[in-house]
This record gives C-alpha cells, structure tokens and sequence, in this order.
C-alpha cells in the first residue's frame, strides 16, 4: 500500500523548521501560504521527469489543525539516507517506490523546499493555491502539485506533546462509562495522557452476542486495530507517544484494520466497502452500552478504523465485554425453557412455566403468550424474557402453545312419515360451541341424509350426520331414525301384547311402557312403527 503516498511525502519530507535537516522521527507537514497540512489518503501515484508530470492525487492537503490532529494520515515518518530521506507513511516507503532518496532544500527561513531531481529535471512539490471566487468551505481541502512557486514552501514540524504539534485522540462514541474511538495507525504508540487504555477483541460469541476484548499493556504495535478508551472528549487530554520501536503485535487480534476511505477520486479511489451481513463496527448497542454494531446507511468502512469480521448469522449487535466478565458471565450461565402446552380453542391459557438448567436463577423470568380463548387453531410462541433475572447470561429457549380444535356435537332428531312421502326436512342441533358462536361460523355446515326413499317400504331407517367443515372445530355426529309408518289407525284403545312406547309425530316420546293409550289427547301418535290417531 505504498505508492504516491511516498513519493509525495518522500518528495516533500526532509527538513526541520528549525534550520536543519530533520532526523529520523514522526512529522507533520503545513504549506506555509495555505497553511494546509499534507495528509495520506490513498497509496498510488508517480512521478515522471522526463516528462515533467507527477500524480499526486493520492495527497489531500487540509486546513487547520483541529482536522488533523487526530488523523495519523497526517502523520509522516523521515527516515535519513545517504543524501535524502526514505519518507515512510502510511505502510508505504518512498525509497522502495521510486528507488531513489528524496531531496528537501532549506530556505533558511524556518520553511523548506521539496523537490526531486533526475537527469537534469526537477519537480518542486506545491499546494494548490485557493482562488478568491472560494468560500470558506471550499478551502479547507487542497491538493499537491508541482512547481508553483506561489505555495512551494512547508514547515516541517515534529509531532510531540506541545500545543499544535501533539497527535491527540478525538473519541467518536461516548457511553456511561467513557469515551471511546476505534483505531489504526501505521505507527506504534503508547499513551503519554493519564486514564486511556487500548483494547484488542480476541473472541466473538454470536450466540451469546458478545465481542471479547483484552487490554493491551505497554505500547500498541503500529498496524494494529484496536479500540482506544480516552479519558474526555477533549483530544488535548487523550495524547499519544508516538513510537520509533515497534513490538509485536498481539496474537488473536479479531479486528481487521483499514488504512484509507478516499471515495469517488477516480484512480485513486481507495476504499473499503461496507457489507452490512458480514461486517461489525464500533458503536453502541440500544441500551447505550459499546458494542460492534449493524450500521445502517454505511457505505464505506471509515479510515484508519477497523471493522469485525462476522458470519452472515451474526446478531446484530455484539456487545463489548472484557475477558474477565465473560469468564464470570460464562460461570452464571443459565438456560430458561418455557414448557410447551396443549389445549382445545376456547379455553382459556393454563399456567405457564419454565425450566432451568446450568447455575443458580438470580431473579423470574417473563413468560408470555399473544394466544387468547379467542385467538383460531394453530401453534403460538411462548416467551420467556429474562424479566429480573441478573445471572450474567441467561440463554432463552421458547416454547410453543398448540391450539386444537374443539368438539362440536352434531346430533338429528328422529323423524316419521307415512309411506309413500317424501322425507321430511331433518333437524340438526349443535352442542359444543365456544365463546358464543353458532353456526353461521362453520366454514360447511353438516347436512343428515337417509337410505329411505319415497318408495321405500315401511320400517325404521338410519338418519346420519356428515359434510361439516370448520377452522376451530372437529364434528362428532349422533345419528337418529326415520320411521316409515303404512297403517293409519283410528282407536280409542289399541290392543297390544305387552308394554309399548308412544311419540308423537315430530319424535318426542309421550308415553314410556305404556298398555294402552287411555288418557292421550285426541290426535296423531306413533306406536310400534304405526302412526294411529286417538279420537
């Protein structure tokens, strides 16, 4: 990742604003007309003398300090060769891009001259002069070119802790328990404020929905990912020690770090996109807490931050947790299962319960179910929520509530006729019906038929029950009898052997083990098959 970067900075590095030439260190570099700083946003350029042409698009120049004081792309290191400098940034090397040393010119003025020669050409490195149609927005960023002697002219200052020469840490993310930013520099670094601390994630738990985190002790490596913990959102009181010796690099480092974001610059766009499925960021969880994050509206992943790598699965949020509290949250780990039910539509819900397994329950979880008397035939989600339960994980298993269909009685009343008519219209009565429905709610309505037909003999016939359809019920049918009557019988008294029973033409029976018919009022009866009228 090395490229214009370097030869731009190479070209541009190689002196002190002191009057001598700069020594191997950490520097920024500000025109001293626009008063720019130079920054790093891409890693690809050239440089071509015999031509007379240089690509610089991969240098941004920036106004004001306040934009560059946390932005290690600014952050230039000079390294002293044989008669120039190897300027190193941003991973990249001028020396190993060009194959040459990079030459600054002191103007013994406090400013320098950036220059590279070859074969008897020279190309004087430059900021591109505002003109005066810009607003003030539009001067904020430049960009390098070359050989406008107007804006040839830089300060190089060296980066230590004094007023407008510190790199500072401006946090982006606060939550009740501190200010947070997530890094990558291509230096290493140890605090030189008090109260900050930095932070590598070795473990990500989507199951459980966690990013384990483990601070890193001493200097953090250059090219290292980390989330840094500030001491205030004053960037004056978050100040970095930036670093000539580098140390080794934490091992399990789950962050991948990313140097640049320079969209929509043609040939020198340099980007990472930010794929929502796959990829996590720092931010904070809906309870305000830190966490790696879904972002949403994110198009590219922001320079010199760092991103997890998660699998599609991953919830999204991952909520930020030491080692030392997920151990513990490990070791009160429960699992609460709400038991699954069964019950018949109409009736009301039973009492939910729950099961526990792992540690000890600190507190009562929620059990719920949207499912009511009311609500059709089907499967509904029992709920378990940890409610007050304070164990540091509590794993939540859901439950099911089945609802089956009621039983719905479907009966017949018996029937008569005489021979040789039609059969009568059959009646049907329910028994069953829940939360005060009738009928008008079955999706078919049952229907009662018989084997007799107008021409079938006297005799008593089945009268069955079939065809009906419902959502919430199941059908149960009771059968009746048609009786087929040929003699009508005009009586005052009927001789019958034995005991008999009486009905009356619509099947209700009057009379249970009768001998005679004596007291009956006059009209149509129904004895032993036989429709007889008492006069």
């Amino acid at each position: 990742m090395k490229r214009i970067q370097l030869l731009l900075l190479s070209v541009i590095s190689a002196v002190t604003m002191y009057g001598q030439m700069p020594s191997d260190g950490y520097y920024r570099v500000q025109n001293e007309m626009t008063e720019r700083y130079i920054a790093i946003r891409d890693n690809r350029g050239s440089v071509n003398m015999s031509t007379t042409t240089a690509d610089f698009g991969a240098l941004q120049t920036v106004l004001g300090f306040e934009r560059v004081v946390s932005d290690p792309a600014s952050i230039i290191y000079f390294k002293r060769m044989t008669s120039g400098y190897d300027i190193q940034a941003q991973g990249a090397s001028s020396w190993e891009m060009i194959g040459y040393e990079l030459r600054i010119y002191d103007n013994e003025d406090g400013t320098y001259s950036a220059y590279a020669t070859s074969h008897g050409m020279t190309q004087y490195l430059n900021d591109a002069v505002p003109t005066w149609m810009m607003d003030d927005d539009e001067k904020i960023y430049g960009s390098v070119g070359t050989n406008d002697e107007r804006s040839r002219d830089w300060f190089i200052k060296p980066v230590k802790n004094a007023e407008g020469f510190y790199f500072g840490i401006n946090p982006e993310i606060t939550t009740s328990d501190g200010y947070y930013k997530s890094f990558y520099a291509d230096f290493p670094f140890s605090f030189a404020s008090q109260g900050m601390n930095a932070y590598y994630v070795t473990k990500v738990d989507a199951e459980r929905g966690y990013a384990v985190i483990k601070e890193i002790t001493g200097s953090v490596p250059k090219a290292t990912p980390v989330i840094v913990k500030c001491s205030s959102n004053n960037p004056a009181n978050n100040k970095l020690n930036l670093l000539s010796t580098n140390g080794t690099a934490p091992s399990g480092n789950q962050l991948q770090g990313v140097f640049f974001c320079f969209p929509d610059k043609g040939t020198h766009t340099n980007v990472v996109t930010y794929n929502a499925s796959t990829m996590r960021v720092l931010g904070k969880a809906a309870d305000g807490s830190l966490a790696y994050v879904k972002q949403t509206g994110l198009k590219y992943v922001p320079a010199n931050t760092a991103y997890l790598k998660v699998a599609s699965s991953a919830p999204a949020e991952l909520k930020v947790m030491t080692e030392t509290q997920y151990n513990q949250m490990l070791a009160e780990e429960v699992t609460i299962t709400a038991k699954s039910y069964t019950r018949e539509y109409g009736e009301a819900n039973p009492t939910f319960d729950f099961d526990v397994k792992g540690a000890s329950l600190k507190g009562e979880p929620s059990v719920t179910c949207v499912a009511n008397e009311k609500s059709p035939v089907g499967k509904y989600t029992i709920k378990v929520a940890k409610g007050s339960v304070t164990n540091g994980y509590a794993k939540l298993v859901d439950g099911t509530l089945t609802i089956t269909p009621a039983e719905l009685t479907v009966t017949v009343a018996d029937a008569y006729r005489d021979k040789g008519a039609e059969n009568p219209e059959f009646v049907l009565t329910y028994e069953g019906f829940k939360n005060g429905e009738n009928e008008s709610v079955l999706t078919v309505k049952p229907t009662a038929s018989t084997t007799a037909t107008k021409d079938s003999p006297s005799g008593v016939y089945d009268i069955t029950v079939s065809g009906g359809q419902a959502t919430n019920y199941t059908f149960k049918y009771v059968g009746g009898k048609l009786t087929v009557s040929n003699i009508d019988v005009a009586v005052k008294s009927l001789a019958i052997e034995g005991t008999f029973d009486v009905y009356d033409i619509y099947g209700k029976k009057i009379l249970s083990g009768a001998t005679s018919l004596t007291g009956l009022r006059k009209g149509v009866y129904v004895v032993n098959g036989r429709k007889v009228i008492v006069q």
